[in-house]
């Protein structure tokens, strides 16, 4: 009933079906990866700008210790109480 012409024609369509199915699975795998991409950028960002933050604090607090304290001062105890 079916000639060799048609065998070949439902065995390309089916190769194109399949070749089609193939690409819409790695387009949607390059969209997971860049999702993945642009959380991980987020994620580092993050980071630096924390540990950008812890460094500055310790610079601070050096800074703030390296003070003696002969030259803070006395503070008064009503400055440190309500009145």
């Amino acid at each position: 009933m079916f000639g060799p012409n048609r065998y070949l024609a439902v065995a390309g369509a089916v190769a194109l079906l399949g070749a089609g199915g193939y690409v819409w699975a790695l387009k949607a795998s390059v969209a997971t990866l860049r999702a993945e991409k642009a959380v991980l950028s987020a994620e580092l960002a993050t980071c630096t700008a924390r540990t950008t933050n812890i460094i500055e604090d310790r610079t601070s607090d050096a800074t703030i210790d390296a003070i003696p304290d002969a030259d803070l001062g006395d503070v008064p105890d009503r400055w440190l109480r309500k009145k």
